[in-house]
């Protein structure tokens, strides 16, 4: 961890005020993380934030599908995102979905955490959510995983699927989108309880 928090200690504002609590969801592409942290937002008020909606839209702008850009982006672009990240972190009162959200958070995060989900589900949904072939479907998430994992070796030098570092970890493998955001309400409340 150590190269990780030399990279984002450079961005920490010591200055803000943290008002409220930070909850990251971490997890792989169609893991159901954003479905996790959009659910806890709502059931406690907060606001909700998607590292990912920021790559989307910067593949629309230049023009190319996301695993392209997954391939191909600078470790700048992934930095913008994470230096985001930490900066919601720090004022607190968020839910912060994005792939290294709990790492990224580092302290100021109250809460961390990762949703799993095998890879074969995470493609059929992801296929079916975006009307695609579920074998091209599988075929891109493998590279864009691969990518996504060789970034972050390259940049921070941390494995992101190292679950030692959350404090609770949803399996969503055999969970259905109904029970997953009954469950992510569940959650949310039984936090908003604890932070009180």
């Amino acid at each position: 961890m150590g190269t990780f928090i030399k990279v984002l200690k450079k961005f920490e504002n010591r200055n803000l005020k943290k008002e409220g609590i930070t909850i990251t969801i971490s997890g792989l592409s169609g893991s159901g993380k954003s479905t996790v942290a959009k659910e806890i937002a709502k059931a406690t008020g907060l606001k909700y934030f998607s590292g990912g909606a920021i790559f989307r839209r910067e593949a629309k702008t230049r023009g190319i599908k996301l695993v392209e850009l997954c391939k191909i982006r600078e470790k700048e672009l992934d930095l913008l995102v994470d230096k985001k990240i930490l900066e919601l972190a720090q004022r607190g009162n968020v839910v912060i979905d994005s792939r290294l959200a709990g790492l990224v958070a580092g302290d100021f995060a109250d809460i961390r955490i990762f949703v799993l989900c095998s890879l074969e589900k995470r493609a059929r949904r992801v296929a079916r959510r975006d009307k695609k072939k579920y074998e091209e479907t599988l075929r891109l998430i493998k590279e864009r995983d691969e990518a996504d994992l060789k970034m972050y070796k390259k940049i921070y030098k941390v494995n992101m699927l190292d679950l030692n570092y959350y404090n609770f970890v949803i399996d969503n493998t055999l969970i259905n989108l109904s029970d997953l955001k009954k469950l992510s309400r569940f959650i949310g409340k039984a936090l908003l309880k604890e932070f009180k």
